[in-house]
């Protein structure tokens, strides 16, 4: 891949083999932004990502590629060689900047969620809120998303309200979005409580 100085050094594993790119096939050189093990994306059930996203196994060299169609499918080319996973998450067309740059730190933030990393970004309760539905428009099948949400938020220690008013109001926001009663309840007693 080539050099990227955008390039988020917590999502990028040396031993990964997926390389995300926050752009269309073919619409920039500047390189990948994330590097993660694919075998996560199959473990995690990301199966609805590829109606949405456009991904390729290529040759570690690049030059030979081909169609990925199912995260099920065997990471080998017709050369039988081993290959990378290319996967281009552009931001949907005829966004404005803002709503495009709100779209790459939601899909970095929903890689983040898969690897039990930290989110990034500036009003943490719309960052769960836009987390929650892009865990919906990329994983599909039989799953509680809400549920596997609510677990990865408690074991970063988001749900950790003592002396938090940003997570209490975070998660306030996220309980109201989705009604959760007894969420809401802890949330709001928290908030009342530092006031």
């Amino acid at each position: 891949p080539l050099s990227n100085p955008i390039k988020d050094t917590e999502l990028w594993f040396k031993d990964g083999d997926c390389y995300v790119h926050l752009y269309a096939q073919g619409a920039s050189r500047r390189g990948p932004s994330f590097c993660i093990p694919f075998r996560v994306l199959r473990q995690k059930k990301c199966t609805s990502l590829l109606n949405v996203c456009s991904a390729q196994i290529a040759s570690r060299d690049g030059l030979e590629t081909q169609q990925l169609l199912s995260l099920s499918s065997p990471l080998t080319l017709p050369s039988h060689e081993y290959g990378v996973v290319n996967l281009y998450i552009p931001a949907p067309e005829h966004t404005s900047r803002q709503d495009s740059f709100r779209w790459h730190v939601t899909t970095r933030n929903f890689f983040a969620f898969l690897l039990s990393k930290l989110f990034v970004g500036y009003n943490m309760g719309e960052a769960f809120v836009d987390v929650q539905e892009r865990i919906k428009l990329f994983r599909s099948g039989n799953l509680d998303n809400q549920q596997d949400f609510l677990q990865y938020a408690e074991d970063q220690g988001y749900r950790d309200f003592a002396e938090c008013t940003d997570y209490a109001l975070a998660s306030l926001y996220y309980a109201e979005v989705y009604k959760l009663r007894s969420a809401w309840i802890d949330a709001f007693a928290h908030c009342v409580g530092m006031n």
